[in-house]
């Protein structure tokens, strides 16, 4: 039984789409698995907008990192901290040369890099709804500064400059029938074997305070 309340929240997602130049969003509706995505005009979230303030691009992607990782992040990286700002309020993984087998279709899930909320959860619906997680997607590129180059340099390589955006997500907390509040966060299928990709995540309060989170790539589920 699926036991999540539909609530005002949605979970946005932004990615760069090169048409004439511009930036094209897609916003996304999830309510247990069921999908539905519509246009940039539809309505929001009443807390989009509220006093949490957003991952910047151009910052995170021009800090040093605070962890480094190769091949997988698994099992999860629990941030040590709920107190962190290295960009934004964000905290900033870096992961080389991803593992074949966190990649590809599985007939249940995709293989996918997870940001879930680690820290004590909120114990109202009006504060679950208010709470959020953000997340930013990079991919190193050491060729053209367009995205897709080839990805070996270890953790030990500069130019961050080289970090290329590919997708910002954000989502609001779910209240269960269970007075529980869920959230996560997963970039697929988007990653590929043997390419680097950087995360910055923040999980924030209705008042703008950070709190744990963890990071985690997840293998492709099959039945």
């Amino acid at each position: 039984m699926n036991n999540r309340i539909q609530s005002p929240n949605q979970l946005r997602t932004e990615s760069p789409r090169r048409v004439g130049g511009g930036r094209h969003c897609l916003m996304a509706l999830v309510t247990g698995l069921a999908v539905s995505a519509t246009g940039c005009g539809a309505d929001e979230s009443p807390n989009v907008g509220s006093s949490q303030a957003a991952l910047s691009e151009s910052s995170c992607a021009s800090v040093v990192p605070d962890q480094n990782f190769s091949r997988s992040v698994d099992p999860k990286f629990v941030t040590p901290s709920s107190s962190y700002d290295t960009c934004d309020k964000g905290y900033v993984i870096d992961l080389w040369n991803l593992d074949v087998d966190y990649t590809g279709e599985g007939n249940v899930r995709y293989g996918r890099i997870a940001v879930t909320w680690e820290d004590s959860l909120p114990t109202s619906p009006e504060e679950c709804w208010g709470s959020q997680l953000q997340a930013l997607f990079y991919e190193w590129n050491d060729e053209d500064g367009v995205g897709g180059g080839h990805s070996e340099p270890g953790p030990t390589q500069p130019g961050s400059a080289d970090w290329h955006f590919l997708e910002a997500q954000t989502q609001y907390g779910t209240w269960g029938y269970w007075g529980d509040c869920l959230f996560e966060l997963n970039f697929a299928p988007h990653q590929a074997a043997g390419k680097s990709y950087r995360i910055a995540a923040t999980a924030r309060t209705p008042g703008n305070e950070t709190r744990k989170l963890a990071i985690q790539t997840r293998k492709p589920i099959n039945q």
